[in-house]
């Protein structure tokens, strides 16, 4: 639900949007069942499977973690199915 407007605008004019909030704004999404069930099935992090579907939705989320350890998981995403997505993707739509 962060930044619906700019994210439409982005998307008519094919500019990327970058987005900090992507971990920190979400927290209760990420502690979800629809999270952590899809995360569960790829041996995964809650954390890594919601930076996998923000970036499937065409965001580019922006790590501020200076924990090597950290970044390796942020870099380490599951590939999600499109089943996966869509699921994740209703499950914020009703939050």
């Amino acid at each position: 639900r962060h930044d619906v407007a700019v994210r439409a605008v982005c998307e008519r004019h094919g500019v990327r949007y970058q987005a900090f909030w992507a971990l920190t704004g979400n927290r209760r999404i990420l502690q979800g069942r629809a999270v952590r069930e899809v995360a569960k099935a790829h041996g995964a992090s809650a954390e890594q499977v919601w930076l996998s579907f923000v970036q499937a939705l065409g965001i580019t989320p922006l790590s501020g973690t200076t924990d090597p350890n950290h970044m390796a998981q942020d870099l380490a995403l599951p590939a999600l199915s499109a089943a996966e997505v869509e699921r994740l993707r209703l499950q914020h739509l009703i939050g």
